[in-house]
């Protein structure tokens, strides 16, 4: 559950006292919560499918499906021996001779941080 904060600095702001999220596994028990009224508002993974066109159907509920951001990364374990450095501090000539310091400095090169970050 999360909580207004009530020594916030703008007294008007969060609009809402409180947030409870309620984790609910699977399309059926979830169409049911909505339809009850036991929760407001689906977020985070996608609504499943098979119950978007219930809840068209349904006047008591209004559907406005918006795409999230996404997310997307990379991970890299460094501590793999092809992509571990020591000690990053030391000078840039000197890191240049580390295998693993090679391998990051071409993936960091490769990827496109504008298409990423966009």
């Amino acid at each position: 559950m999360l909580e207004k904060f009530a020594d916030y600095y703008d007294p008007a702001r969060p609009m809402l006292d409180k947030i409870t999220i309620t984790p609910v596994d699977g399309a059926e028990p979830l169409a049911a919560a909505i339809e009850a009224g036991d929760i407001d508002y689906i977020g985070g993974n996608p609504v499943p499918s098979q119950v978007v066109d219930r809840f068209k159907a349904n006047p008591d509920l209004v559907v406005d499906i918006k795409p999230g951001p996404g997310f997307q990364s990379i991970w890299l374990n460094p501590w793999r021996d092809y992509l571990k450095v020591t000690d990053f501090i030391k000078q840039l000539e000197e890191l240049k001779s580390e295998k693993g310091f090679m391998v990051r400095l071409a993936l960091a090169k490769a990827l496109d941080r504008d298409l990423f970050i966009a």
